[in-house]
């Protein structure tokens, strides 16, 4: 028996007659009556029997019947998925980032995002900068989200949003009073710097080198994140890009933006071979479209 004999038989035997049966398939009542003998021929058995003017089914009908409903019920399970999946409803997103888009923005846009859909499975997992194109490669499903600028030709980079620096200091601080920041402004103060040559780094720390400009570092951190906790602890101040928004985890510390050519560059990674799911590409787009909109300073 192939599908549309399985569509026809089931159809007869949910609707009771051959005329309900051709009516919820929009056929003729022929069509439907020379299906079913066709079938029976094949079969080399009947499947109705005509008891006092009614179509009534065989015991094999009923057994057939059982597994006919198990497979039209799969059917339309497979409609149902393939439908969230052109909707982006269903799939998976494994971000793997740096613990400072990963502390605080990336979860709650996630957070937003997967709420918003009916079945989406997601994974964010944290590594050092210089962990991430190994993690993403190693994940069935993975994205990096960084500060990436290396041409590491084992993944490709798409660049997502970019926008001016900022200048994190503690609330009260003289510059917290200054609506924008001026590289030479901070050259009075005790400045936080990175010791990485990844990520944000480069961006941050050349600022300086392209002024002219010498400045006094007090620490030098790795992570972004650490710049702000030692901000937060009045240990100095700090360059940072405007995206992980690490104000709500420390409301002492006060953004200002830098006033200068350099960007910060928030790029997705991905495997140059290995397509992204239609989740993950939603998610993306999600991801552009709200820190666009949570910038307080375009560039």
């Amino acid at each position: 028996m192939n599908l549309r004999q399985m569509e026809i038989f089931r159809a007869v035997m949910l609707a009771g007659t051959i005329t309900g049966a051709a009516k919820s398939l929009n056929l003729s009542q022929p069509s439907v009556t020379e299906m079913l003998r066709r079938t029976e021929e094949k079969l080399k058995y009947p499947l109705f029997a005509r008891i006092k003017g009614r179509l009534v089914p065989t015991p094999e009908a009923q057994i057939l019947f059982g597994e006919a409903q198990a497979i039209f019920e799969r059917v339309s399970s497979l409609n149902h998925s393939s439908e969230l999946l052109r909707d982006a409803q269903l799939g998976s997103v494994s971000i793997v980032t740096t613990s400072a888009l990963g502390l605080y923005i990336l979860p709650k846009l996630l957070g937003d995002f997967i709420t918003s859909k009916t079945d989406v499975r997601s994974r964010l997992i944290i590594r050092r900068h210089f962990d991430l194109v190994d993690s993403v490669l190693s994940d069935a499903n993975g994205i990096g989200l960084a500060f990436y600028h290396d041409n590491d030709p084992r993944v490709v980079r798409r660049e997502l949003v970019k926008a001016p620096l900022a200048c994190i200091c503690p609330r009260g601080h003289p510059l917290a009073e200054l609506d924008e920041i001026r590289i030479g402004d901070l050259i009075r103060f005790p400045l936080i710097t990175y010791a990485s040559s990844k990520g944000l780094a480069p961006v941050a720390n050349g600022l300086f080198a392209e002024a002219g400009i010498s400045f006094r570092s007090v620490a030098a951190v790795t992570d972004i994140a650490q710049a702000w906790a030692l901000v937060h602890a009045g240990a100095g101040v700090a360059i940072v890009d405007p995206f992980s928004n690490l104000g709500d985890l420390f409301p002492d510390v006060v953004e200002r933006p830098v006033v200068s050519g350099a960007r910060a560059t928030l790029n997705a990674l991905v495997a140059p071979h290995r397509p992204i799911s239609r989740a993950a590409d939603a998610f993306i787009g999600h991801l552009q479209a709200e820190l666009h909109g949570r910038l307080k300073w375009r560039g």
